[in-house]
């Protein structure tokens, strides 16, 4: 909407929307309503300042963390998840209900007209991972569409998908433009994410009980109103490397070294077993790539942090053996077993070998019906591997599709590897890791995450082309873009 860019009131607006401390306030928002269980408040707050974003800002980035955010709004008291006792039927409220459609529908408007704007003004530009990206919805889209399991609820997850992968991707990528700024405010969002997270973890680990009997952490009692362990244990992982990003940016970095222990004390916390080995290995590369990015004074006070780090990680271990023993041999039992996930996958391979060309569906393993937890039922029951998933889901076809997509974003990434990229690219591999014994990916808030980092980094891969265009080098343009 650039008519309206240069009014004082859009200006004034935009420089409170585009402020560096939002995601932080949107934290505290976002926290606040969660424990006073105002998931409505959330929900319009989230969609007002979305929609303030795309009326006010030509660089829509600013909206990143709110997006970011929306993964954790669903409160313990009003969530609909079955993982709960008693499911709440608060989204299901006519007079809930009426509002977030007004108010999403408000900000789907904005995000199209966006879209629009972008096409017509040329700001959007096809890339081969849009390709790919399209391939691959068109592939969600016919999923099961000749088994016997094939309802109308697969069509219906599927566009959900598709808006999300595709919709999000276009968005992102005809609505931004990359800077260095960019890449900050996302590590900031991630950074906020990080301080909801933990603030949230150590209310449960107070307040919950029968949590800790006998000196055995009971992680079944470790739930939230959007999520359990597991989804906790992603977004943990995903918040490591923006401590690791911001600590090779700054002179002090140190203080976000210190900041990413925590945040990996966090993972092991929240005692998901699949969580603490990709986690780990997720520091170990932050690790790497902080100790290589950072020279002199720095390096040093990031070598002794990791070495203080390990050597508490040892007396820990002396003290505490037997605890350690049982928890490795618990976890090498369940990467033996896939923690009972074995025979989810086998099912997903049997779905797969009946169904070769278009798979099973989405809903193969339980017929959609809409029960007493509402919403809840609207997502399928997940295999529990984004490969197993796309097998079973979508065949061949789908298999085939994800592929040339997986191939398209790492050939992308090749293009350039700089400090920011690499940045975004841990957060994706972090997802990607966590989802090959979960199904992030197709989880709809995490779908939407990964659209607009996929989309990220195929905009950050025309920078090194847009310089070259200004210097004139012809021959050099033609040299970046092989």
């Amino acid at each position: 909407m650039e008519w309206l860019s240069d009014y004082k009131v859009v200006v004034f607006l935009r420089k409170i929307l585009s402020s560096k401390y939002l995601p932080f306030v949107s934290a505290a928002v976002i926290l606040a309503d969660y424990y006073l269980g105002w998931d409505i408040v959330s929900i319009w707050y989230v969609c007002l300042c979305g929609l303030g974003v795309m009326i006010t800002c030509k660089d829509v980035s600013p909206i990143f963390p709110l997006f970011l955010l929306m993964c954790v709004m669903v409160s313990s008291k009003n969530t609909p998840s079955i993982n709960w006792d008693s499911p709440a039927d608060y989204y299901t409220r006519p007079y809930i209900l009426a509002q977030m459609i007004i108010a999403i529908s408000l900000l789907v408007c904005g995000a199209l007209e966006r879209i629009t704007e972008s096409i017509i003004y040329k700001r959007f530009k096809p890339t081969p991972v849009l390709y790919g990206l399209c391939a691959f919805v068109a592939a969600l889209l016919l999923n099961g569409i000749f088994s016997e399991y094939y309802t109308v609820m697969n069509l219906v997850y599927a566009i959900f998908l598709a808006m999300l992968f595709l919709g999000i991707f276009c968005f992102t990528c005809g609505n931004i433009k990359v800077s260095g700024e960019t890449f900050e405010r996302i590590a900031y969002s991630f950074i906020a994410m990080f301080i909801v997270l933990a603030t949230e973890l150590t209310v449960v680990y107070i307040t919950y009980d029968n949590l800790i009997v006998d000196g055995v952490i009971n992680r079944g009692e470790i739930r939230f109103g959007w999520g359990t362990y597991n989804n906790f244990g992603l977004y943990a992982i995903m918040c490591l490397p923006a401590n690791f990003y911001l600590a090779a940016k700054y002179r002090h970095g140190w203080i976000f070294t210190l900041a990413g222990a925590v945040n990996l004390f966090m993972i092991f916390m929240c005692m998901s077993r699949q969580v603490m080995v990709m986690g780990t290995l997720i520091y170990a590369l932050c690790m790497i790539w902080l100790l290589i990015r950072t020279k002199g004074y720095a390096r040093l006070i990031n070598a002794l942090i990791f070495g203080v780090l390990a050597l508490a990680f040892l007396i820990a271990f002396a003290a505490a053996h037997e605890w350690f023993f049982k928890l490795f041999s618990n976890l090498a039992n369940s990467l033996e077993t896939g923690s009972g996930r074995t025979l989810i996958w086998k099912d997903g391979v049997e779905k797969f070998l009946n169904y070769p060309l278009f798979g099973a569906g989405f809903y193969s393993r339980r017929q959609w019906v809409w029960g007493q937890s509402g919403f809840a039922d609207i997502l399928p029951i997940m295999y529990h591997n984004t490969v197993v998933q796309v097998m079973a889901c979508s065949g061949i076809v789908g298999l085939a599709a994800y592929a040339v997509h997986r191939v398209q974003t790492v050939v992308s990434f090749l293009k350039d590897v700089t400090h920011d990229r690499i940045f975004v690219a841990l957060i994706i591999v972090g997802m990607l890791l966590s989802s090959l014994l979960d199904n992030h990916l197709f989880y709809l808030f995490p779908t939407l995450i990964y659209s607009m980092l996929i989309g990220v980094l195929t905009l950050s891969e025309r920078k090194k082309e847009a310089a070259l265009a200004v210097r004139g080098d012809k021959s050099e343009i033609k040299d970046a873009a092989v």
